[in-house]
């Protein structure tokens, strides 16, 4: 995040379509790409509003994505976040006239509409062209066409976490309580009603399967208009979701299972590697930008606009380059007293009201750092300096390890179940990494 006036990047600074565009391309979207509510005068600190204005190609953006494309409010099935639609085939709400559309389909039908003029003036010009399209499920509420849910099965049948509270070695500040004390759950220690969880997962998946019909409704028009096999395509997600492993649903989080995205790349003249290859190379969104412009050819910014990212160019053309021994992700806390207006001071009531999302960066009072490397996942939650915003590592609220090296690939979160930090084996694998992640966010920051 580019933190500056609220409601605009600072001028010095190039966002990724921008860049594109600076190197003659047509530069569309669609949807949610930046934040859509921050812009407003709530602090210096906070996101800048969704539709930039510097970044997109005159009249190819969809401003005021609330607007026509909104999330909008539905008849949740009682004690969950979910409302299955009545549509047709195409998603199209069948009572119209009192039913809104939904919120993909709206950014699915441009996003097609804007590939075809992008295409088209690429016939006819020659101009290369940048989509970027930000679809919004499976985000809350999980409202979705009602036939989706034939893929999967009956609600009874949907596996539910396998460790729905938090375990006591985890320090609380580590959870984020969204608002489902209505539904039963709510805190750490106290599971979501089994089968209002089964409900909400299911919903959850059916959700993502129907976002998943229309990102394929673009690659599939992509593929008609026959720019499959020159088009450099990225996908990736903005952070994960919990589903109630650690009693945790949302994102809000620092475990693997909010900070892991997936990310697939395709650039067909430039990958040497099998199609739908996995690479175990580690790599952060911050690494999107850099790959990006390394695989199009259109060159790095320069100046005060130096990436902090790294191409993964690399490992398409299946060369031995030099992945990351690292990555970092990082996300505030700042536990309320609701009572007094005050930020708690006891560590073991930091998971309560511990929402940041607007509350400006020099008043947070806690930041997590989190390392992952190969094999581990380590945590440190730091006092934060509002006036330097900086960590204070002198006081810390929390401390987490995670062995992940017996990972299966099937459930990566429940491997972060029993937190290893204080456990005396693994005391000189925590001093080691306490040391490393200090030393990359004293060096990130002092890049700034």
């Amino acid at each position: 995040m580019v933190s500056g006036t609220a409601g605009a990047f600072p001028s010095t600074r190039v966002t990724l379509p921008q860049h594109f565009k600076q190197n003659g391309y047509l530069v569309l979207q669609t949807g949610k790409i930046f934040h859509t509510e921050e812009g407003n005068p709530r602090g210096t600190g906070m996101p800048p509003q969704q539709d930039y204005p510097h970044s997109w190609s005159e009249g190819c953006s969809m401003a005021d994505v609330n607007d026509v494309a909104n999330m909008w409010g539905c008849d949740k099935v009682p004690g969950t976040q979910g409302c299955p639609v009545d549509t047709t085939a195409a998603g199209d709400p069948t009572a119209t006239n009192t039913t809104a559309a939904l919120c993909d389909k709206t950014i699915g039908d441009d996003a097609v509409a804007k590939l075809e003029l992008a295409s088209h003036l690429a016939g006819t010009t020659g101009r290369p062209f940048f989509l970027a399209s930000g679809f919004r499920k499976p985000h809350m509420p999980w409202r979705f066409p009602k036939h989706f849910l034939e893929q999967y099965p009956a609600p009874a049948e949907i596996a539910a976490a396998l460790h729905p509270t938090m375990d006591a070695s985890v320090p609380p500040i580590a959870h984020h309580t969204p608002d489902l004390q209505s539904q039963g759950g709510g805190d750490p220690y106290h599971a979501l009603n089994t089968s209002l969880a089964q409900l909400d997962r299911l919903f959850y998946y059916a959700s993502a399967t129907w976002t998943d019909s229309q990102i394929g409704r673009v690659l599939d028009r992509l593929d008609t208009l026959k720019h499959t096999d020159d088009t450099l395509v990225v996908f990736h997600s903005d952070h994960g979701w919990a589903l109630g492993e650690h009693g945790q649903w949302q994102k809000f989080n620092n475990w693997e299972v909010g900070a892991r995205v997936p990310l697939m790349i395709r650039a067909p003249w430039a990958s040497k590697t099998a199609a739908g290859a996995r690479s175990s190379t580690l790599a952060e969104l911050v690494d999107v930008f850099p790959t990006m412009c390394d695989l199009a050819g259109v060159g790095m910014p320069v100046g005060s606009n130096q990436l902090d990212g790294t191409s993964l160019g690399w490992v398409l053309e299946g060369s031995r380059g030099q992945g990351k021994a690292a990555v970092l992700t990082q996300y505030p806390r700042c536990p309320l007293n609701a009572t007094t207006g005050t930020w708690i001071t006891d560590p073991a009531q930091m998971w309560q009201n511990n929402w940041c999302e607007f509350v400006d960066r020099s008043e947070i009072p806690w930041m997590g750092y989190s390392l992952r490397t190969a094999e581990y996942r380590y945590t440190e939650w730091a006092a934060w300096n509002g006036t330097a915003l900086a960590p204070m590592w002198s006081s810390l609220a929390g401390v987490e390890l995670y062995d992940h090296r017996n990972d299966t690939g099937r459930c990566f979160d429940c491997t972060e179940n029993s937190n290893l930090a204080h456990v005396p084996a693994f005391a000189s694998v925590a001093a080691g990494l306490s040391k490393q992640l200090r030393a990359m966010v004293h060096d990130g920051v002092s890049a700034q």
